[in-house]
């Protein structure tokens, strides 16, 4: 056909192919309306949060800034992932928009530090390519989403919307039992139930994550006695959606990528639900391991 083909690659980073043939014009495009460059709806809400921006490309760095304070959003930034670690010692933030890939400390090893640390701040990872092995590299690190770069209006807006339904769910009454939730929570105090809470994501978060890379079609029994652990504990604790979600997939024969995908997600909103109810309870505030 007469095109020529390339690739150019950089090591630890990643390789892009490009392709080129010769065409014939057929006339003049339609010129594109302002809603065919912005599929996203312009927000009427403005976000009055704040946020702590991680990217090491000063480029990159202001545009993403720009753009969320286009939206009312507080920002402030850092260009690794130490200095990201060292301001959130020292401030609150909202969420955390992280770069994976920076000197010094790069944003997973920067976000499994946060969640060790007992950080429950929801970050959005934002790797150089949208490869799943980028997906489970977040998945592990506890980046709770992502969002491939260039960094774009329209992907700003996506996190600002995915955020605001989490916030939306997060303070959802039926993620959490009340009236399992504080009979056990008076029981326990503020740093056994945080403990319990710990325990249960750490343990069940990997396997989770390792069923999500292999064939489900037929349901391992790991997998179901995993769930089966999930649902009494999720019970226990007052996490009632979580639990019920845990026995529907036992019920179900085939489990899919997205069911894990789905129940992962849970599990993050539930158990960060539960943890925001015990900042909240005039008890939490002797909890020394519950952080932003």
């Amino acid at each position: 056909m007469g095109g020529i083909i390339g690739v150019e690659s950089d090591r630890d980073c990643g390789s892009i192919f490009w392709l080129e043939l010769p065409a014939i014009a057929l006339g003049k495009a339609e010129k594109l309306s302002n809603d065919t460059y912005f599929s996203i709806k312009p927000l009427t809400t403005i976000y009055d949060k704040k946020i702590l921006l991680v990217e090491d490309n000063e480029v990159n760095r202001e545009v993403a800034r720009a753009l969320l304070e286009r939206f009312g959003t507080t920002v402030q930034t850092a260009n690794d992932g130490q200095k990201a670690l060292d301001l959130i010692a020292s401030d609150d933030f909202d969420l955390i928009i992280m770069d994976l890939r920076m000197p010094i400390m790069d944003g997973i090893t920067a976000t499994k530090l946060l969640r060790q640390r007992g950080c429950i701040t929801r970050v959005v990872g934002l790797p150089a390519n949208a490869f799943e092995v980028d997906r489970q590299l977040c998945l592990a690190a506890g980046v709770n989403s992502f969002t491939a770069k260039p960094i774009i209006r329209d992907k700003i807006l996506s996190i600002l919307n995915d955020f605001l339904n989490f916030i939306e769910d997060s303070d959802s009454s039926n993620l959490v039992d009340r009236r399992q939730f504080d009979p056990v929570y008076k029981e326990l105090g503020p740093d056994l139930f945080y403990e319990m809470l710990q325990h249960l994501e750490q343990n069940t978060r990997p396997f989770l994550e390792l069923a999500h890379t292999i064939n489900l079609n037929a349901k391992p029994m790991a997998l179901d006695h995993d769930l089966h652990t999930v649902k009494g504990a999720a019970a226990t604790l007052g996490l009632a959606k979580l639990a019920a979600h845990a026995q529907a997939l036992r019920d179900k024969i085939n489990i899919g990528p997205k069911d894990i995908e789905t129940f992962i997600d849970l599990l993050d909103r539930s158990v960060t639900s539960a943890k925001i109810a015990i900042r909240q309870a005039p008890e939490g505030r002797t909890a020394e391991n519950i952080e932003q």
